[in-house]
């Protein structure tokens, strides 16, 4: 599970704090410790937020070719059938060969095929590459989102990987979610590594919570 492999290249999962390196060009910043491991823009996870800690896993990896690291993505669930990766980063040096699209495709296999549609957020000027390459669409109303963060507009795409799931299916991913919470949890053993209560959490939801407006987006359109 925690790989996925294809000849020469692979996806491999890595701890929190090796994928807060690793990402940190892509958020500018001087101090990767300060990246926090939850990212919620404009309210796309599905759970309340008392329950994140429970039900969501969370894959920091690193994509490698001949065994050179050129890359980083995060993925995680939003539900118990949708997901999304998080930081797509290729290496300066290795840009311009469509590692980026592979690296994301490696890392929607890290859940079963039962998570049926996976979400990306967009920059305009990627829109068209992701449509190309990575066979993904504009959510309905998600075109043209203000990001304080990145002081720009932002597109929501999506893929489906299969239909949509069956009851069993969904039984099964919720499955899948209890399997791997103690080591990809969001405190698990591999990410922040910590046993917080409630209100720890909260307060940790509350710093990291971003200037997002809160929108109303249908997953299941």
């Amino acid at each position: 599970m925690a790989e996925s492999e294809s000849c020469r290249e692979r996806l491999v999962t890595i701890p929190w704090v090796e994928f807060q390196r690793g990402i940190s060009p892509l958020w500018n910043s001087l101090d990767p410790s300060t990246i926090p491991i939850f990212n919620n823009p404009y309210g796309i996870i599905q759970y309340d937020q008392q329950d994140w800690p429970s039900k969501i896993i969370y894959f920091p990896a690193k994509y490698l070719v001949d065994d050179v690291t050129v890359g980083y993505i995060s993925i995680y669930n939003l539900s118990d059938m949708h997901i999304r990766p998080r930081g797509i980063y290729i290496l300066p040096e290795f840009r311009g060969h469509g590692l980026g699209h592979r690296m994301q495709k490696s890392a929607w296999d890290l859940f079963p095929k039962s998570f049926y549609r996976a979400f990306i957020w967009s920059r305009e000027e990627n829109v068209q590459r992701f449509s190309k390459h990575s066979g993904m669409n504009i959510v309905p109303g998600g075109s043209n989102i203000w990001s304080e963060f990145s002081n720009l507009y932002m597109f929501f795409m999506y893929k489906d990987r299969s239909s949509y799931p069956s009851q069993d299916e969904i039984n099964t991913n919720q499955q899948f979610l209890k399997d791997n919470l103690k080591k990809y949890g969001l405190g698990g053993s591999n990410n922040l590594n910590n046993e917080w209560n409630s209100l720890d959490w909260s307060k940790y939801f509350a710093q990291h919570k971003g200037n997002y407006a809160e929108l109303t987006i249908n997953l299941n359109f």
